[in-house]
């Protein structure tokens, strides 16, 4: 497992760059990014080694990067194949079974270990973002 937080490190990843190139953010996601007005954790939990995480996780640096919000932090945590057995694998107490898992959580989180039991807002997993559901968890954590 390696965790980072700086997208470019993530990007480093074989055909990830020329992903996040060559995407175009769903602006309506990008727009509810920015509504965030607390600090904020994206905990990403992927694996280099699957496909749903090459078609995403390029995508959701992207729209990160153009929704330019300081109140948003990446908590990225790669996961080897062989971390995967056994099932599921603890991201802090967030239990992840699918790759990549996207979760929303209410703090600014910097490591696993400190990610609060009820900080997750929203969770998407083998999917990209979607603007209908970001809206609603940071209305909430907005409130």
């Amino acid at each position: 497992m390696e965790i980072c937080c700086r997208p470019e490190k993530v990007l480093k990843t074989p055909g990830y760059r020329e992903r996040y190139e060559a995407c175009t953010p769903d602006a309506a996601v990008v727009a509810a990014l920015g509504r965030v007005a607390a600090p904020m954790t994206v905990l990403l939990v992927y694996g280099a080694w699957c496909h749903d995480s090459a078609r995403i996780v390029p995508e959701l640096l992207r729209t990160l990067a153009e929704a330019q919000s300081p109140l948003l932090r990446l908590l990225a945590v790669h996961v080897a194949y062989s971390e995967t057995d056994p099932s599921p694998f603890m991201a802090g107490p967030i239990p992840v079974e699918r790759y990549p898992t996207i979760s929303l959580l209410k703090g600014g989180f910097e490591a696993l270990g400190t990610i609060e039991d009820g900080a997750e807002l929203v969770r998407f997993v083998e999917r990209p973002l979607s603007a209908e559901l970001l809206v609603a968890a940071i209305e909430t954590a907005n409130a």
